[in-house]
């Protein structure tokens, strides 16, 4: 069985972490954190749906903590997908006069991606087929 570095292990509580502390608002008091990046027209069942997938994403990675070298490369490349896709989005509607407060976010999502992108390389070299 191929180990999985702690450090890995460490970024997916952490990632955890992070979901739930926005998740948490953004599912129950929208307005709140979403004014704070400069955000003050939404749609509360958008945000809810957000909230839900940081909550399945960071939910996922608390349960797949203790779990194998398997399961962190299916999960890597999930957070890739949900990390680039997200900077993506958000800097199309930078680009369309969204606040400029979203490039707070980008930068969120842009260490992660990096994070992620690194321990893929490293997982794959590790791999044993």
């Amino acid at each position: 069985m191929v180990d999985v570095p702690i450090s890995l292990r460490r970024w997916f509580f952490a990632h955890f972490l992070i979901d739930f502390a926005f998740g948490i608002p953004l599912f129950f008091k929208p307005s709140w954190i979403l004014t704070f990046f400069g955000i003050t027209a939404f749609d509360p069942m958008m945000t809810r749906l957000i909230a839900a997938a940081l909550f399945a994403i960071g939910g996922s990675s608390l349960l797949a903590y203790h779990k194998t070298h398997e399961t962190y490369h299916v999960m890597i490349n999930l957070k890739l997908i949900w990390s680039t896709t997200s900077i993506a989005g958000l800097m199309w509607s930078i680009q369309q006069g969204g606040p400029q407060q979203l490039w707070n976010l980008v930068a969120i999502f842009a260490v992660f991606t990096v994070v992620w992108a690194y321990y893929k390389v490293k997982l794959d070299k590790r791999k044993v087929y």
